[in-house]
């Protein structure tokens, strides 16, 4: 994803409860800011910046204020942009594959993938996990990113 310009849309599925609220951090997840007034299980972003963290918090309770149910944090997606991935177009609106190199997370249990959106930042094309290329791809300008997460902890991100 271009550290300069990038944008794209977090899916939250499987989850038991609504979401309260999504947060994100810029510090490895040492301290969680609330994206303003979000309530829905997706979550647009523009120009986030390389490790910015985001996470969806998802509460099971009833209608009233006095639930003992606790809020649970969805598992937190680590974004990753670079300067050198977005000198320059490659081959503009031909269509074939997206290949991307990548360094791959040394984290025990982490994976990626490779997605690619429309510039209104819905996903288009999803590599496969560990995958550093997507196939078959139509003609057209596409933002790539590598989105890395923990698939043990739940609810696990939907790509």
């Amino acid at each position: 994803m271009c550290a300069s310009s990038n944008a794209g849309t977090l899916q939250l599925s499987g989850q038991t409860g609504n979401v309260i609220k999504w947060q994100t951090s810029t510090n490895g997840g040492g301290t969680w800011t609330d994206v303003a007034s979000n309530t829905a299980t997706y979550l647009n972003f523009v120009n986030a910046a390389n490790g910015q963290q985001y996470r969806a918090v998802v509460n099971n309770r009833d209608a009233g204020p006095a639930s003992s149910c606790t809020d649970a944090n969805s598992t937190a997606v680590t974004l990753v942009t670079s300067s050198t991935a977005c000198a320059s177009p490659a081959c503009d609106n031909a269509a074939g594959a997206i290949v991307v190199s990548v360094a791959s997370t040394t984290a025990l249990g982490i994976e990626q993938r490779i997605l690619a959106t429309n510039a209104s930042g819905i996903i288009q094309y999803i590599g496969n996990p560990g995958s550093s290329t997507i196939s078959n791809v139509a003609g057209g300008q596409y933002l790539v990113y590598v989105v890395s997460y923990d698939p043990s902890i739940l609810p696990a991100p939907a790509l």
